[in-house]
């Protein structure tokens, strides 16, 4: 018997605030920190001249989604693409905003150092370990 998500059965978990509902036999949705948004622009901003395959590659999605999220990018002014030939230039406009009302007091600069210094750190750490 199928149930819509609404009528299946329920467990909840956690007291008072922290009472979470999850349908019993439901995985729970998968999520990330960071959107594929994030990652493509993040990987363009320190290969701008890549290609979108090897964006899909770094990114872990498929080429059409890194097509299409390009395209945002750029029709929403975080990226311009230059034609080069047969490859393209990529320019991230740094001092652009970040969409969401709460992080919009930073910029994509914020947000591309923040990742950019810690996957340096990181980077260090492991050159230092091994």
């Amino acid at each position: 018997m199928l149930m819509r998500p609404e009528t299946a059965p329920q467990h909840v978990t956690g007291t008072g605030q922290e009472r979470t509902s999850i349908a019993v036999g439901r995985q729970p949705q998968e999520w990330t920190f960071l959107t594929n948004y994030a990652r493509v622009l993040h990987f363009i901003a320190r290969n701008p001249t890549t290609r979108l395959q090897e964006v899909a590659t770094a990114c872990r999605t498929t080429e059409r989604t890194a097509q299409r999220v390009v395209a945002d990018l750029e029709q929403a002014g975080y990226l311009h693409r230059e034609r080069v030939g047969h490859a393209s230039q990529y320019t991230v406009n740094l001092d652009t905003p970040l969409r969401h009302p709460a992080e919009s007091e930073l910029s994509v600069r914020n947000l591309l150092d923040f990742l950019t210094s810690r996957t340096h750190e990181e980077t260090e750490s492991r050159k230092h370990k091994g």
